[in-house]
């Protein structure tokens, strides 16, 4: 029950992570194709040892991600509403995957 709704949440989150972002650039096209390999991974996960190691490298995406914003965005003030929001959005997620974290070890 629990995994689901966190896989939800999760999910909806990093939709609208996604589809919020002005600019993906080319390595972190990679690293959200690796957040849902890893959120797949975490779905079909059999153990919490297997569920965590999913978490473990969301987590290292999105704390990526946070610290290089995509070209576009990097080229506004850090007070613009969209490196706001995907910042906002990022500090979400990367909530929700350490609940999840601390969830799935329990």
């Amino acid at each position: 029950m629990f995994k689901s709704l966190w896989i939800s949440i999760i999910f909806v989150i990093g939709l609208g992570l996604g589809t919020s972002a002005m600019a993906v650039e080319e390595h972190q096209h990679y690293s959200m194709h690796d957040l849902d390999k890893n959120l797949k991974k975490f779905k079909a996960a059999e153990d919490s040892k297997e569920a965590q190691a999913a978490l473990q490298i969301m987590q290292q995406t999105v704390e990526s991600y946070q610290k290089h914003l995509p070209s576009k965005l990097q080229k506004l003030k850090a007070e613009d509403a969209h490196v706001v929001a995907y910042q906002g959005l990022l500090k979400d997620l990367l909530k929700e995957i350490k609940k999840s974290r601390t969830a799935a070890c329990c």
